[in-house]
């Protein structure tokens, strides 16, 4: 009975000191995965510095140039987006459109009539966006050296603006006033054009 007891004491250990030299080999696997990543991020962070890229936020802030005002388009396409009315149709525009597209499908007197005015009211909106469209700089004021306060205001106006240029396309090329299409409705024409 004692030798049994012995045996199986022994079994226990052994057991034991597997599930202990699998753990310790995981363990080992894992640090020497981390270190060999580690390195290789050290070795893809020097090549960047190399190359004249940031690598911290600070630098990245400082890698994209002040643009002064009178040059910046940004300030343009943001004061567009902070003056734009929406239309509250203009949600379903990008289905509609599609159908429209696709069927050749007239639009309703009354949906002209809703995007007449929408475009008419915000004949100010696409005078700036098209001037915006002429600069060539363009510097949003986004602080990259605290990521977590960095907000983007912009991108859901410029979603916006660019519903606002798709309808006022649209609506160019079907009253084929192909003299009032400018550079920056082409801004729209990826979504307008049929697929």
């Amino acid at each position: 009975m004692i030798m049994d007891e012995t045996e199986e004491t022994h079994k226990i250990y052994f057991f034991l000191l597997i599930v202990v030299l699998v753990i310790l080999g995981i363990i080992s696997t894992l640090f020497l995965w981390r270190e060999s990543v580690s390195s290789k991020v050290a070795r893809d962070i020097a090549e960047l510095k190399k190359d004249g890229y940031p690598v911290t936020l600070k630098e990245l802030d400082d890698f994209y140039t002040k643009v002064p005002e009178s040059e910046n388009a940004a300030l343009l396409y943001e004061e567009a987006a902070s003056k734009l009315i929406k239309l509250d149709i203009i949600d379903n525009w990008q289905e509609d459109k599609k159908e429209l597209l696709n069927n050749n499908t007239p639009i309703s007197s009354e949906a002209i009539e809703e995007f007449s005015a929408y475009l008419a009211d915000n004949k100010n909106v696409i005078d700036l966006l098209e001037e915006a469209s002429l600069l060539e700089k363009n510097r949003y004021t986004t602080n990259f050296t605290d990521i977590f306060e960095a907000t983007l205001p912009e991108l859901g106006g410029l979603r916006d603006s660019e519903h606002l240029l798709s309808v006022k396309l649209y609506f160019d090329i079907k009253n084929k006033k192909y003299s009032d299409i400018g550079a920056v409705d082409l801004l729209g024409a990826p979504r307008v054009s049929p697929a």
